[in-house]
């Protein structure tokens, strides 16, 4: 017992009480006798070789070294999550899960839209000149994509915003000149009608 005038002890820093609490839960684990399942219960084997404690799976491996998540999803797949996160307000999320398909499968029919919603993630949060940036290259790396002509149109409207008025004419006749049946081709002659004056 310790005189109730003596200096409390310094307390370690909560960055070396973790650690030391994990320590002394995985020994009290390896010592504890093995539960067994109720009698009507028993342990099946999933598939796959076991690991080893403390080893972790090749794809979870390369998962902490790149940063991508241990189950790889499909371009539709991503292409979904990405919507969803995008309609749910999530724009940083949705522009990461619409990076990923972009360069993971850039020859997906959908890498064209996963770039153009990258853009609108971006045009969402009012940050008009990566928005911009986005939509130029959808435009010019897939211009024969569906998403080509909403991205020009998008592209025009990012640069009205950033008062890059020349820059937007540009765009909005690239689009109407290249796309002319489109619904943005129609869009975007209306936009260029109300610049006549700026």
């Amino acid at each position: 017992l310790r005189a109730a005038s003596a200096p409390a002890a310094p307390t370690a820093p909560a960055t070396t009480v973790a650690p030391a609490v994990k320590a002394a839960t995985r020994a009290k684990a390896a010592t504890a006798p093995p539960i067994a399942p109720p009698g009507d219960l028993k342990v099946i084997s999933l598939g796959g070789p076991e690991e080893a404690p403390g080893k972790a799976a090749p794809a979870a491996a390369r998962a902490k070294k790149t940063g991508a998540p241990v189950a790889l999803l499909g371009p539709k797949e991503l292409y979904r999550k990405g919507r969803e996160q995008y309609l749910g307000g999530r724009y940083g999320s949705a522009r990461e899960t619409f990076s990923a398909l972009a360069r993971r499968y850039p020859a997906s029919d959908l890498a064209d839209n996963a770039l153009y919603w990258m853009g609108e993630a971006y045009y969402s949060e009012k940050d008009y000149a990566r928005a911009l940036e986005v939509f130029r290259e959808t435009a010019d790396k897939y211009p024969e994509g569906n998403k080509a002509p909403d991205a020009l149109l998008k592209a025009g409207i990012s640069c009205i915003e950033l008062d890059y008025i020349d820059l937007a004419r540009a765009a909005l006749t690239e689009l109407v000149d290249k796309y002319p049946a489109t619904e943005p081709a129609a869009k975007a002659k209306e936009v260029l009608k109300g610049l006549a004056g700026r």
